[in-house]
C-alpha cells in the first residue's frame, strides 16, 4: 500500500475474524485487515487456506452451516461501502434461460429502479463496451452457453459495475481461463479499478497472478495469516518458508515480469 493509500479513507475494517463449521471447529483463525480507498489487496494461499472463506465473510455470503465471529465494518466517507463480487466460474452465477444482455440490464435496474427497461438496456450496453465486449448488441442477445469463458467473465464484471460499487471482491476470477485470456482479464480489472478509483480484494492461489494486480498482500495457510506487506517486498524478501514455496511454484520469468508490472503501477 502506498503512503497516499495509507492516508486514504478506510473502506473495509475486519478485526479478529474467526470462521467455524457446523461442529464449531475453526476454519479461519483471528484474521484482521483494513482496506483503504484505492488500495488493491491480494489474499493468496493454497486450497483450504481460508482465503475464499474470508472474502465470503466480508461479502456476507458464507456457505450454509458456517458461522463467524469478529467485527466487520464498512466506514466509507459516504456511508457503508458498496460491495460487488466477481466469482471464479461465471457459468455457475448465470441463469441459462436468460440472455446475457438481460442479465446486466436487470442488475442495473435493481440498483436504479427509476430507470426504464430501455434505459437499463442502454446502460448495460455502455458497461459492456467499457469492459471490452465487441459486437455489443449481438453479444447481448446471446445465451450464456454461446459465449467463451472470457466473454462470460466480462459480462460478470459489467454486472458488478452496474451496482456502482466502491469495492470489488474477486474470488479467483481468472482461474478457469487460459493464460492469454487470464492476462486480458487482469489488465481489464487493473484499468477499471484505477480509472474508477475503486478498492479491490483479489483472492488467488497463484502468487504470480496476485502480483500483477495487487499492491499489498496477505499470505494465508490453514486458516492463519502468515505474512502481510507490500507485494514487491513479500516477493523479494519472503519471511516464511510457505511464502517461498508459493514463489517456487511459479515460473521465474512470469514472476519477474509481474514484479516489474507492479513497480510500474500497472
Amino acid at each position: 500500500m502506498t503512503e497516499e493509500q495509507q492516508n486514504a479513507a478506510v473502506m473495509i475494517s475486519l478485526s479478529h475474524l474467526r470462521i467455524y463449521d457446523e461442529n464449531d471447529s475453526p476454519l479461519v483463525f483471528d484474521t484482521s485487515l483494513s482496506l483503504h480507498q484505492g488500495e488493491r489487496l491480494g489474499i493468496v494461499g493454497e486450497s483450504g487456506s481460508g482465503k475464499s472463506l474470508t472474502l465470503r465473510a466480508i461479502a456476507g455470503i458464507l456457505p450454509k452451516g458456517l458461522h463467524c465471529g469478529g467485527q466487520l465494518s464498512f466506514p466509507s466517507p459516504s456511508g457503508n461501502s458498496r460491495l460487488a463480487m466477481i466469482f471464479q466460474e461465471p457459468a455457475t452465477s448465470l441463469n441459462p434461460t436468460m440472455r446475457m444482455g438481460d442479465f446486466v440490464a436487470r442488475t442495473w435496474r435493481v440498483h436504479h429502479p427509476d430507470d426504464s427497461k430501455s434505459e437499463s438496456w442502454e446502460k448495460a450496453s455502455v458497461l459492456l463496451r467499457r469492459v471490452g465486449v465487441d459486437h455489443t448488441e449481438e453479444r447481448m442477445m446471446s445465451w450464456p452457453f454461446e459465449l467463451s469463458g472470457g466473454l462470460r467473465q466480462r459480462f460478470m464484471i459489467a454486472a458488478a459495475l452496474a451496482t456502482e460499487p466502491d469495492v470489488l471482491l474477486c474470488d479467483e476470477p481468472t482461474t478457469a481461463l487460459d493464460v492469454r485470456v487470464q492476462a486480458q482479464i487482469i489488465e481489464l480489472l487493473s484499468t477499471i479499478v484505477r480509472d474508477e478509483g475503486l478498492s479491490l480484494i483479489f483472492v488467488s492461489h497463484d502468487l504470480a497472478v496476485i502480483s500483477q494486480i495487487c499492491d499489498s498482500l496477505i499470505v494465508m495457510r490453514q486458516g492463519h495469516v502468515l505474512e502481510t506487506g507490500r507485494t514487491v517486498s513479500v516477493i523479494r524478501h519472503p519471511k516464511t518458508a510457505y511464502t517461498r514455496e508459493l514463489l517456487d511454484a511459479d515460473l521465474d520469468y512470469r514472476l519477474s515480469n509481474m514484479v516489474d508490472s507492479t513497480e510500474r503501477g500497472v
